[in-house]
């Protein structure tokens, strides 16, 4: 079983001691924890969260508005980040670091795909922290990360809870699905970063050459 996906099994027996009303407070800052530490397993919880309440132990509506409130405010926290610091900061380092083309490139791409990767992005764990920033440094609106970071956070977690109501006591079958499809994302993510890095290295050397 997958190491982070394994916890599952403690951390349903350690929640089912503890008090309902306060579980719902940590459900919310779990859910943003997850946005802004991605190796925090934040997708755990939130099928804690769901499993229990299906189980009649928690209240659906609450474990649900609390893991996307949670998940949202990471959200807008990243976007924050990447719209105030993190754009500032790229424009200082252009032509060091990313050419000015290259970045008007980048801020005309996210104009006109940036709703569906903010949407689908959420699906890629280990993803969706970038591109939360991302579309702050692209200097994305803030009424489309509103609504369609919403949107993104109400369907991913939606989907989550609706399978922790589903598998009853083949939830390890589900977190062997889940540990494959993390690692084919990080995967695939990995193969695209060591491109993009040898890509930039090659291009440093043709000038310097």
């Amino acid at each position: 079983m997958d190491p982070v996906w394994g916890r599952f099994d403690e951390l349903l027996n350690w929640a089912t001691n503890q008090g309902a009303g306060w579980f719902y407070g940590f459900l919310f800052f779990s859910a943003i924890l997850e946005n802004l530490f991605p190796p925090y397993p934040g997708d755990v919880v939130i099928f804690t969260g769901g499993y229990l309440a299906s189980s009649g132990k928690l209240s659906m509506a609450l474990v649900f508005s609390s893991t996307a409130l949670g998940s949202w405010a990471g959200l807008l926290i990243l976007f924050w980040l990447g719209r105030t610091k993190g754009r500032s900061f790229l424009i200082k380092k252009e032509g060091r670091w990313i050419r000015h083309e290259n970045f008007l490139k980048f801020e005309n791409w996210f104009a006109r795909y940036g709703v569906a990767v903010i949407i689908f992005g959420r699906f890629l764990a280990g993803v969706r922290s970038g591109v939360a920033l991302a579309a702050g440094i692209a200097g994305l609106s803030w009424k489309r990360i509103l609504i369609f970071g919403l949107l993104s956070v109400l369907i991913w977690n939606g989907i989550l809870m609706m399978a922790a109501g589903l598998v009853e006591n083949n939830w390890e079958a589900l977190y062997r699905w889940f540990g494959l499809y993390n690692r084919l994302v990080l995967a695939a993510l990995a193969v695209v970063i060591i491109f993009w890095g040898l890509r930039i290295w090659r291009r440093k050397r043709f000038v310097k050459t």
